[in-house]
């Protein structure tokens, strides 16, 4: 079977070098067009919100600040993690939202739940 395949192709050079020709044309002209990322980005879209404590102890800081604002981003629309850290006199909360949204949104999402917390907050934080 083999043997007639070989024997085939080389009494018909021309109609096997056209179909080689035409594969090579198809294959480099589909390549090119291929929306292809060689390091596409593994990253969630995130907000981060950094709350400045100053004067509080790490345990005060959680359950002052930090506890609040992960409670009202908690429900937020398209959030996926909320994920934070107390630290002395200072409060990090990232929020990760499902891939896809968009990140003026989920900033825009983040700020008003921050607004609705900050009836919660110590009044000597400021204004966010």
């Amino acid at each position: 079977m083999i043997a007639r395949t070989i024997d085939g192709a080389l009494r018909a050079r021309v109609l096997v070098l056209a179909l080689a020709s035409l594969l090579l044309v198809v294959g480099t002209w589909t390549a090119l067009r291929m929306p292809v990322d060689v390091f596409p980005d593994l990253t969630a879209p995130a907000v981060t919100v950094v709350t400045d404590a100053r004067g509080m102890s790490p345990l005060e800081v959680e359950q002052l600040v930090t506890f609040p604002i992960e409670a009202s981003l908690n429900g937020a629309a398209g959030v996926r993690r909320v994920r934070s850290l107390s630290s002395i006199g200072l409060s990090v909360v990232t929020v990760e939202f499902r891939w896809g949204e968009d990140l003026l949104v989920a900033r825009q999402t983040v700020n008003e739940r921050l607004q609705l917390a900050r009836s919660a907050l110590p009044p000597e934080l400021g204004p966010p």
